[in-house]
């Protein structure tokens, strides 16, 4: 699986990143580095929402219904594509993401989500996320 979306064309478009444990929070803007890696930082325990869908508006979660679109995710573990980490889950329809790590998940998650348009998989988006201690 992890050669069939390594060709896969890297998205350079800007995430919609909601920090903390309120639904309704501000969102940020996080722009891809040059290579497309958005990385992210975050507390332990703490929780973050990660939306990838550009058939969002940014901070409603309503879908465009004429973008025909579903994303999948993975943990990249060296050149390994795992199932996505415990506490984590992602809206195949929307390309919402959300994450409250437990107690111990410290140190740098490579994430990887690749969006479906019309049958076909469209393009990848790789996410860096270094969660430190919460003290």
């Amino acid at each position: 699986k992890f050669g069939e979306v390594s060709n896969l064309p890297v998205r350079f478009e800007s995430l919609g990143v909601r920090h903390g444990h309120t639904i309704d929070g501000p969102v940020e803007t996080k722009t891809p580095d040059h290579r497309g890696v958005v990385r992210l930082t975050m507390r332990e325990i703490d929780r973050i929402e990660i939306e990838m869908g550009e058939n969002l508006s940014r901070g409603f979660n309503v879908p465009d219904k004429r973008v025909d679109s579903t994303f999948s995710g993975w943990h990249i573990v060296d050149d390994d594509l795992r199932p996505l980490p415990i506490g984590s889950a992602l809206d195949p329809r929307t390309g919402l993401f959300t994450w409250q790590p437990g107690p111990g998940f410290l140190g740098e998650y490579t994430l990887l989500f690749v969006q479906e348009r019309f049958g076909a998989l469209w393009h990848k988006t790789i996410v860096k996320i270094t969660i430190a201690p919460k003290f």
